[in-house]
């Protein structure tokens, strides 16, 4: 499979699509978009070759046989089935009845006024000789008018070559020949003009029938939209006693064959059930009368189904995507059914199925994007998706921050949250005409073509007074505290253009301004991050650092059990920075051990005080994995604990960023011997790769934090959900606890409770707050949850 993977490189289909990565479209992670192009590759690749060997050659007969079915029709009438039936078998007493039956029923049917007479049964064995006198004497009578019945069978004996099986020397003097062979197929077969025997092509009874003639020995699927019920037959035996009244038989084409079982003649037709092979000859000689078929074979149809993979997987609109499938499905059902009706048969299996796999990986690709590219609150794109896209040319980049969102994110429901920032959407977009908009928590940006100038500005101001205006939501009046960012550095990558207009953004917040402008030349960001250690540690000796506090739900008694203890950092002069920003930093500059002790410290003490609400409360601190193998760690640990005499079974240590632990025996000592001391370990992030199976049987922990990233599709994605049902139950069978976090619908929180999940974190059990509020809510939130 790589060979052909190579050899499909080498004609160049990655260079072709070589176009569609360089629009950027941002996968899940980030990194550029690759994975439809893989997609695609691996169905054109797995597809080709199922057109190439026909794999799907039993399907396709389903799809003939679904074509067939809706155009169906009867037959024209003008051949004749004479059929060695039941009745015959059983008056005459055995399929092999003497050949004298079969001279009477000849010269019976000739007298009647028959055409020409066909015989789909081989004469090839000798029978008594005065049945074969009667029966040669018969066919002599009226010779140029029978045809008997040859085929070329493979002769196992002669290393499988084709050999002909005839009428005996007797019959055949007196008889033309036909050929009668059935390119076998899992439903019925296919049926040529002519054969080849020897250095003579000999025609077939379908092409005599139809009075056509075609130099090319090809076999070609008979038009089985006809009813093989519609055929008239006419039983033998009937001939034979003279009960055939002359209507029935003159000027027709008659054919002897075989349609009782006990010939062992009969093929499967779709929607037609079991019929005896005469009657494909019949239907086979009524198609080649209206020409000859033509199989153009799967190419085609593999070239529409291509086609329509491209835009389901690379384009941008859905409109788009809808308009390819609806296109693509009309083409594959209808297309197929005119051409049938021209006789020219197409193959769509390989298009279907190139189709099919495309559109079901493409689609949950998309939906899954769409997803990481989509703002949860909102379900506008969020910045990933800003940052994914083409930046349009000289455009102005604005940020608007909700300097109040917080409050009023904590004062509404979720449903809530998304109906002010829509609404504040439907606003700018009455202000500024239809835009996008992107979404990131408490910021919206957009571009807009205005230069900055007093023209955006009193834009600016305007849309303020917009968005002040009346704001009502539900039965409540809101107050929006707006400030805007505005960057026209267009020469910037967007990532660093999105940076500087969300700090402008917030240093206008900050100054109580309405806007603010990015002046590329300030420098006091690369100051910032020079100095940012430094400041840390200061922020740490000013108490600027706190300890925000996220509740643990314990899904089996429904109550607040616990809390993680998440650091928060207010600057004085650049308010909120985020952790991700800091904590790193501390990492890089190994400044993480004081952070962490100043982190243990503050939610030891804390957990005290709550202690007396609720006595088995736990409180849960992250310790960065470079931090098990310092030799200070312990007694660092130790001496928290002894300074606020806090219970050591009490504290977890969720463990980050595993993957290299296995490998380091001086931290699976020291996490040996905190579980010694009666602390809790839980390995966090599971699922995201820095924590895996065989890490998980080998670190010592007592419970495992399921990703928000698999917890939160549950509901909506089958593997998510089976990713999380199988680690559930690994990490029970391994005697583990099992924390999902991220958890922020009740859908969400039923399904963990229903897959037996231990505990659970997120907004929908509660927010980080600070110690005041948390302890405020604590007994509240514990009863109505457990309500």
């Amino acid at each position: 499979m790589a060979a052909l993977v190579n050899r499909f490189s080498g004609f160049g289909i990655g260079r072709f699509f070589g176009r569609f990565r360089k629009r950027k479209v941002a996968d899940v992670d980030g990194k550029p978009n690759d994975r439809r192009l893989r997609i695609l590759l691996w169905a054109v690749v797995i597809t080709l070759l199922c057109g190439y060997v026909e794999a799907g050659e039993p399907l396709e007969e389903m799809f003939y046989g679904a074509r067939d079915a809706v155009r169906a029709r009867d037959s024209n009438g003008a051949i004749v089935v004479v059929g060695m039936d039941d009745q015959t078998v059983q008056k005459l007493g055995h399929r092999y009845f003497p050949r004298r039956h079969t001279a009477t029923v000849v010269d019976q049917l000739f007298s009647l006024g028959a055409k020409r007479v066909f015989f789909d049964v081989l004469l090839q064995d000798s029978s008594s000789e005065f049945d074969d006198k009667k029966l040669a004497e018969a066919f002599a009578r009226h010779k140029g008018s029978v045809f008997l019945a040859s085929m070329l069978s493979s002769d196992p004996r002669n290393n499988g070559k084709l050999t002909p099986v005839e009428p005996s020397e007797r019959f055949k003097r007196v008889a033309s020949l036909v050929d009668v062979t059935v390119e076998s197929s899992p439903f019925y077969g296919s049926i040529s003009h002519n054969l080849a025997y020897g250095d003579v092509y000999r025609p077939t009874m379908a092409g005599v029938l139809s009075e056509t003639w075609r130099e090319e020995s090809e076999f070609d699927r008979p038009d089985f939209a006809i009813r093989v019920s519609s055929i008239p037959t006419i039983s033998f035996v009937d001939v034979l006693d003279g009960k055939v009244p002359a209507a029935a038989i003159a000027g027709k084409d008659i054919v002897i064959g075989g349609t009782s079982q006990v010939y062992n003649d009969i093929g499967l037709l779709v929607f037609q059930g079991n019929i005896a092979r005469v009657y494909g000859h019949v239907i086979a000689g009524e198609t080649f009368k209206r020409g000859n078929p033509i199989d153009i074979g799967w190419l085609p149809a593999w070239l529409v189904g291509f086609a329509a993979s491209i835009l389901i997987l690379f384009a941008r609109q859905r409109q788009t995507v809808r308009l390819a499938i609806t296109s693509a499905l009309i083409l594959f059902c209808i297309a197929p059914i005119l051409l049938d009706e021209f006789l020219v048969t197409v193959n769509i299996f390989a298009g279907v199925l190139l189709f099919s796999i495309t559109s079901f990986r493409g689609l949950s690709a998309r939906r899954v994007l769409e997803t990481a590219l989509a703002n949860s609150a909102s379900g506008l794109p969020n910045l990933l998706a800003l940052r994914s896209i083409n930046t349009p040319q000289n455009a102005t980049l604005i940020a608007m921050k909700i300097r109040n969102y917080a409050a009023i994110a904590a004062s509404f429901e979720k449903d809530m949250e998304r109906e002010i920032v829509l609404e504040l959407k439907r606003r700018i977009d009455f202000g500024s005409g239809q835009i996008d908009i992107y979404h990131a928590d408490d910021t919206l940006f957009w571009f807009t073509e205005m230069e900055m100038g007093a023209g955006l500005a009193q834009h600016l101001e305007g849309l303020k007074a917009i968005a002040n205006s009346a704001f009502l939501i539900g039965s409540r009046t809101i107050d929006l505290q707006l400030a805007f960012g505005i960057d026209s550095d267009f020469e910037r990558p967007l990532s660093s253009r999105v940076g500087s207009a969300s700090m402008c953004a917030q240093e206008a917040a900050r100054n109580n301004e309405i806007w603010k402008f990015y002046d590329p030349q300030r420098q006091h960001e690369a100051a910032w991050q020079l100095s940012l250690i430094g400041q840390l540690e200061r922020a740490i000796d000013n108490n600027e650092l706190w300890i925000a506090y996220q509740p643990k739900l314990d899904l089996a008694w429904n109550r607040i059990i616990g809390a993680e203890a998440l650091v928060r950092w207010t600057h004085p002069e650049r308010g909120t920075v985020g952790p991700d920003e800091f904590i790193i930093a501390a990492e890089t500059h190994n400044r993480i051990d004081k952070l962490t002790a100043f982190v243990l410290d503050r939610a030891l003490s804390a957990t005290n005080e709550i202690h007396y609400i609720e006595p088995n409360f736990t409180i849960a601190v992250n310790l960065s994995a470079q931090l098990l193998e310092s030799p200070t760690l312990i007694n660092m640990v130790q001496a928290a604990i002894r300074k606020n005499r806090f219970p050591a079974d009490k504290l977890v240590l969720e463990i980050t960023e595993t993957a290299h632990l296995a490998r380091s025996k001086i931290a699976l000592s020291t996490m040996a011997q905190f579980r010694a001391m009666g602390i809790h370990l839980s390995v966090d992030d599971y699922g995201t790769g820095n924590a895996t199976m065989d890490y998980l049987k080998l670190l010592p922990s007592d419970e495992v934090k399921i990703d928000r990233s698999f917890v939160s599709g549950i509901c909506s994605d089958a593997q998510d959900r089976i990713m999380v049902q199988s680690t559930i139950k690994m990490v029970h069978d391994l005697g583990r606890r099992v924390v999902a976090e991220g958890v922020e619908t009740q859908d969400v929180m039923d399904q963990l409770r229903a897959l037996g999940c231990d505990m659970v974190q997120g907004y929908l059990v509660g927010k980080p707050v600070p110690l005041g509020v948390f302890i405020q809510q604590l007994p509240d939130k514990s009863t109505r949850l457990a309500g």
